[in-house]
């Protein structure tokens, strides 16, 4: 569909993130997604930056966001930091898919799907006058709500899988999980600043992290304060290993089955020499 859409939800749930699913999901992954910060366009300048401004001469013109999206994707981010006059004109470009450049005499046809967000409550703003009833009604039956992430904790752990391998391709690509105990501290966090706030955190740990595994120590301190690392649930699993001593241990005999020559203890071990050696580093053999 080319539907235009409003997005809303608190800071960080993903809602830019949606716009461009929404973007790709409609077949326009080569076409433009332009995206805007309305809160950070001056008053003044919404109108030029949106629509253009025409100063006499092509050389001269600008064509504004509309026609740089032209077959694509405008994201409006915070839609209601728009003022009153520009969410009017706005109106008027969702009816008739035409744009006015300021100090122009000539309307210019676009053609652009509007994907718009704002992280505020909608009946509050409606009521204070920040958002117009007109404007809301091109969105009321393409609105889409992202819940805060403390509402969908069944995402976390796929969540922190994503950022977990994003990050480690990035640095090294040897850590590969996360901890019993950071995972419950993951799950059970209220996460203010929702998706975001995650990312953040799992890219902290990556960064300070030195075993295969996210620990506790390795998570933001924010989210740590207080927190006890969790006891063994009986006396036969505090004997066990953990995953990083097995892993030890079987490089230690692997590498005395062959006399410590490196190449063959990689090759029995399934991995590349070069990762034999930075386990070696990594985990003090």
């Amino acid at each position: 569909s080319r539907r235009d859409v409003l997005i809303t939800g608190e800071d960080g749930v993903g809602k830019e993130t949606l716009a461009r699913l929404i973007h790709d999901l409609a077949g326009e992954d080569r076409a433009a997604f332009v995206p805007v910060n309305c809160a950070a366009v001056p008053t003044n300048l919404a109108q030029s930056e949106l629509f253009g401004h025409s100063r006499g001469s092509a050389a001269a013109d600008y064509p504004g966001l509309f026609r740089a999206a032209q077959g694509g994707t405008l994201f409006l981010r915070e839609l209601t930091a728009l003022s009153p006059e520009v969410q009017a004109q706005l109106v008027r470009v969702l009816d008739d898919r035409r744009v006015r450049p300021v100090a122009g005499s000539v309307d210019v046809a676009v053609d652009v799907r509007v994907v718009a967000s704002t992280s505020r409550d909608i009946d509050g703003v409606l009521s204070r006058g920040e958002l117009r009833p007109d404007l809301l009604a091109k969105f009321r039956s393409s609105t889409i709500g992202l819940a805060p992430l403390r509402e969908r904790t069944d995402d976390i752990e796929p969540l922190v899988e994503h950022f977990l391998s994003t990050f480690c391709h990035r640095r090294c690509g040897c850590i590969w999980g996360v901890s019993q105990s950071a995972l419950d501290v993951l799950l059970a966090a209220p996460w203010p600043g929702n998706v975001r706030e995650l990312r953040n955190a799992i890219e902290h740990a990556v960064t300070t992290g030195e075993g295969g595994l996210i620990e506790l120590g390795d998570l933001p301190p924010v989210l740590t304060r207080g927190v006890e690392p969790r006891a063994a649930r009986d006396a036969n699993a505090s004997d066990l290993p953990s995953l990083a001593e097995a892993e030890i241990q079987l490089i230690r005999t692997t590498l005395g089955h062959f006399n410590g020559n490196k190449v063959r203890a990689a090759m029995s071990l399934g991995i590349s020499r070069h990762k034999l050696y930075d386990r070696l580093r990594k985990l003090g053999i």
